[in-house]
């Protein structure tokens, strides 16, 4: 696919729009149906981010290939259109109407009002991802969009961890830990490593409320990971 005329997605963050992500570059379609995730460091759109070299970038690109293809046989999946390896693009079905648009555009509705049963949704993709044996740690109200059915899909599947293999060295994604985000990479720390099972506990329960309004990611680690 084309996608000179693409535009870049944004997130809506303390009412400035910024980078949804350190890892990729994300570009839509002018119809806004396709979403094209590009995996390259030279991107303009990853210069806040000066670690992500071509090793680690492509190592992010693999598990986000992997992942996608093994999350397709679930409804709240995108559907995979497209993944070219020689240029690392990934093309999945869109709709620009992001759950943080919803939540932090200028408007007179609430998520409540336009998807009554989300939390629901979200629960039951965090249960389906823990049980096949993974944690995603992308859980921001942009790494979720609504559908035309009004079905919520997530994606950024780069972040999905293993649960028995949480262990991973620092080395190793040291591009992915944002000046934001060290205290929590500090406190999920043992030895050269970082201990995903930590960190994805505490991103639960002590995290997200920074996002969403009204959090429910305490009460759903406790319903499904303890």
């Amino acid at each position: 696919m084309n996608i000179d005329n693409w535009n870049y997605l944004y997130k809506i963050a303390n009412g400035r729009m910024g980078e949804t992500n350190m890892m990729y570059t994300p570009l839509v379609s002018p119809d806004e149906t396709i979403m094209c995730m590009y995996w390259n460091e030279r991107s303009d759109y990853l210069k806040h981010n000066p670690l992500a070299s071509k090793e680690l970038i492509d190592s992010f690109f693999e598990k986000e290939k992997n992942n996608i293809r093994f999350f397709q046989k679930f409804s709240w999946c995108p559907e995979l259109l497209e993944i070219n390896e020689r240029q690392k693009k990934i093309f999945i079905r869109w709709n620009n109407n992001t759950l943080n648009r919803i939540l932090f555009s200028d408007n007179n509705y609430s998520l409540n009002d336009i998807c009554p049963d989300w939390k629901f949704q979200i629960y039951k993709i965090l249960y389906d991802i823990k049980q096949e044996g993974y944690l995603k740690l992308a859980l921001y109200p942009h790494c979720f969009y609504l559908d035309n059915n009004n079905k919520i899909k997530t994606f950024d599947f780069y972040s999905c961890i293993k649960i028995d293999q949480s262990l991973i060295e620092i080395s190793k994604i040291e591009g992915l830990i944002s000046p934001f985000s060290v205290d929590r990479f500090e406190r999920a720390t043992i030895g050269n490593h970082i201990d995903f099972n930590i960190f994805f506990k505490d991103t639960m329960l002590n995290y997200l409320g920074t996002y969403w309004n009204d959090n429910p990611f305490p009460k759903f680690y406790q319903e499904i990971f303890q």
